[in-house]
């Protein structure tokens, strides 16, 4: 780690310094034990197949191999630990923007930019951003991308977003009541999260889902809860890109989304999702998408953790 982590920018230049220092070991250890090797009796004896003797001991190394092989691609595909590796292999700079720790403190240092004031909504406030690049993400979006405000910037704000007039409106502090019609309570962590139910014919997944305006799919429901509610035969196989690479997917429909009273009906849904975002409780279900709300106009009150949610035409004859 000592020299590697000073080449990270220099993929060859590491390539090198490895096999310098796999050199530099052999020869230690030829100077230090010397040239000569005892010699050792093989353990656990012998079996015999025909005329052939083979060691048992070779067995239990290549059934130990193929263990660990299992073992590795088990942990790399199918855990967030494996998830969040992947993410910073394939680009270590988005990777630390959506909350992975990549350990280089150093990078981290040198992205972080001086403060500046960022007028976003009708609203103007002093922030402290992270210079980074947003190829990756731009790529998958099909547009370039020049920035990215998070969760944490939305603190302090009422967020309404009318997606049919693809209007976007902050208000300092909060904006909402428990008393107003069609209001319901968002836990906040620091990403919204809302109780939702989804329906897939006569099964029903009832769960805590992360509220994502920037996903651009409708839901993404976390692969074993979708498994326990719908079955692994849910949605057709493909593949998905993400800032992690290339991964499974089991893409297909649901039939509705209900969250509070209003029902979202027939979305697109990804029922093999991997990740669970920070700050998720043991009841996440998922993920609820931008394209969820097409049509709709969405308040988000941060402050006092609260949503409502509104087809465009009853918020516009009401408002």
């Amino acid at each position: 780690k000592l020299v590697v982590s000073r080449l990270y920018d220099r993929p060859l230049d590491s390539v090198v310094a490895t096999w310098g220092i796999s050199l530099l070991l052999r020869q230690g250890i030829l100077v230090i034990l010397g040239p000569s090797l005892p010699g050792i009796t093989t353990p656990m004896g012998n079996f015999q197949v025909g005329n052939s003797i083979y060691p048992q001991y070779r067995v239990v190394l290549t059934v130990l191999a193929i263990g660990v092989l299992v073992l590795i691609y088990f942990l790399f595909m199918h855990t967030n630990f494996g998830l969040q590796s992947r993410a910073t292999m394939q680009n270590s700079q988005i990777a630390r923007s959506i909350g992975v720790n990549t350990g280089d403190r150093r990078e981290d240092r040198a992205d972080q930019a001086a403060p500046a004031d960022l007028t976003l909504g009708g609203v103007r406030a002093r922030v402290e951003p992270v210079i980074l690049s947003l190829d990756a993400i731009g790529r998958q979006l099909g547009r370039p991308l020049a920035g990215v405000v998070g969760a944490d910037f939305m603190q302090g704000f009422t967020v309404t977003i009318d997606y049919p007039r693809g209007r976007l409106t902050l208000t300092r502090g909060g904006r909402l009541s428990p008393r107003d019609p069609g209001v319901v309570p968002v836990r906040i962590a620091p990403y919204p999260f809302v109780e939702a139910e989804a329906r897939l014919g006569e099964r029903r997944l009832f769960g805590e889902f992360q509220i994502d305006t920037g996903s651009d799919t409708a839901v993404e429901i976390h692969r074993p809860r979708a498994d326990e509610a719908f079955g692994r035969a849910a949605g057709r196989p493909s593949l998905g890109m993400t800032v992690a690479g290339v991964h499974p997917q089991r893409l297909g429909r649901l039939d509705d989304l209900t969250v509070g009273a209003v029902r979202l009906g027939t979305l697109s849904a990804n029922f093999a999702a991997e990740t669970r975002p920070n700050g998720a409780g043991a009841g996440y279900a998922g993920l609820i998408g931008g394209p969820a709300f097409r049509g709709q106009v969405l308040t988000i009150d941060f402050p006092d953790g609260l949503m409502r949610l509104r087809p465009a035409a009853v918020a516009t004859a009401t408002d």
